[in-house]
């Protein structure tokens, strides 16, 4: 829904995060942090009460895991490319081909995460 509710503004705030996660391509750590807040500022954007409160209620392992899924040079610079193409379609306009980018961006981070489950996390190489 964020593709027909968004204002200018909230054009702006998409365009600042992409601009973010440009800037920190090559900082883990931050790429992580600006991938969850990026989320969550779609979530506010497409006025789901329900996708922000969930997000609220997972922070701490949706934190970790896109912490650690971000430790992948390929996973940064693919969760750049999918949030650029998903702004894309929200600036024209187009909720279908939004809905259908976020749901495959979110269906590879699932699978990242499945593949990750048999890895050791960030915190327990550190």
């Amino acid at each position: 829904q964020a593709a027909t509710r968004r204002s200018e503004g909230d054009l702006a705030c998409l365009e600042d995060h992409l601009d973010q996660g440009r800037r920190c391509l090559d900082d883990p750590s931050a790429f992580g942090k600006h991938d969850f807040d990026f989320h969550q500022a779609l979530a506010r954007i497409a006025e789901n009460a329900f996708y922000r409160l969930f997000l609220e209620a997972i922070a701490a392992p949706v934190g970790e895991f896109l912490a650690d899924h971000a430790l992948s040079d390929h996973n940064r610079q693919a969760a750049a490319e999918s949030h650029q193409a998903i702004v894309e379609a929200i600036r024209r306009r187009q909720p279908a081909l939004a809905r259908d980018l976020t749901r495959r961006h979110i269906d590879a981070c699932h699978t990242n995460y499945q593949k990750g489950l048999a890895r050791p996390t960030s915190k327990e190489v550190s």
